[in-house]
C-alpha cells in the first residue's frame, strides 16, 4: 500500500495520486484496489471550490493514464457530479478529446479490417471447406471485432461527457455558509477515511 499523503488524510486532493497508484498496483488484494478507486471518485465528487490551474494540474495526469474508455468513463462518472465551474467543464473537455482523438486513431483501422473481413468472408463461402480460408475468416473477424469494441467504448466516452456537460451547466455552484461542527462530522464521515 502507498505511504499516507501529507498529512495522513485520504479525503483531501492531496490524497488522489496516492490513491490511484494504489488502483493501478496489481500486485495489491482487488479489495484494497477497489476500496482506492471508490475513495478517488468520493473525493472528486466532493464538489469543492478548487483552484483552477491547481486542480488542473493534478487532475491532468488521471486523464492522460486513462489509457481505456472504462477508465475514462469512470473518469466522466466522478466529475458529472460536480457543479458548472471552470475546471469541471475543461477537465471534461479533455476527456472527450482524448476520446476523440483514440476513436480517430481507431477509425482507418476498422474501416480497413472491415474491408479485409468482407473480403475473407467472400473467400470462405466460395470455398467452405477450405480450413486455411475459415481460419482467416475467424482471425479478421476477431480482429474486427475487437477494434469495433474500442470504437464503441470511445463512442460511449463522448456521449457520457456530453450529457456530463449538459447536467453540470445545468447545477449551480453550491453557495457557501458557515458550516456546523455537527455538519462537518457528517461532511467527514461520507468519505473513506482509510483504505
Amino acid at each position: 500500500m502507498p505511504s499516507l499523503p501529507p498529512g495522513g488524510d485520504w479525503n483531501t486532493d492531496d490524497a488522489v495520486p496516492y490513491l490511484f497508484k494504489a488502483w493501478k498496483d496489481e500486485s495489491l488484494h482487488e479489495r484494497v484496489r477497489s476500496q482506492a478507486h471508490d475513495s478517488i471518485l468520493r473525493v472528486l465528487s466532493v464538489d469543492r471550490d478548487r483552484d483552477d490551474n491547481a486542480t488542473l494540474k493534478l487532475f491532468d495526469p488521471l486523464i492522460a493514464d486513462a489509457k481505456t474508455s472504462e477508465r475514462r468513463q469512470f473518469l466522466v462518472s466522478a466529475f458529472k457530479r460536480l457543479s458548472n465551474r471552470p475546471y469541471v467543464i475543461r477537465l471534461l473537455g479533455r476527456i472527450k478529446q482524448t476520446a476523440e482523438d483514440q476513436r480517430n486513431a481507431v477509425e482507418p483501422k476498422f474501416q480497413a479490417a472491415e474491408e479485409a473481413l468482407f473480403k475473407a468472408e467472400d473467400k470462405f463461402k466460395a470455398n467452405p471447406g477450405d480450413a486455411a480460408a475459415k481460419a482467416d475468416y475467424e482471425a479478421k473477424e476477431k480482429i474486427y471485432n475487437e477494434l469495433s469494441s474500442q470504437k464503441t467504448g470511445e463512442d460511449k466516452v463522448i456521449a457520457a461527457v456530453d450529457k456530463a456537460l449538459e447536467k453540470v451547466r445545468k447545477t449551480p455552484v453550491p453557495t457557501k455558509k458557515a458550516a456546523s461542527a455537527e455538519d462537518r462530522d457528517d461532511d467527514d464521515s461520507s468519505v473513506i477515511k482509510t483504505i
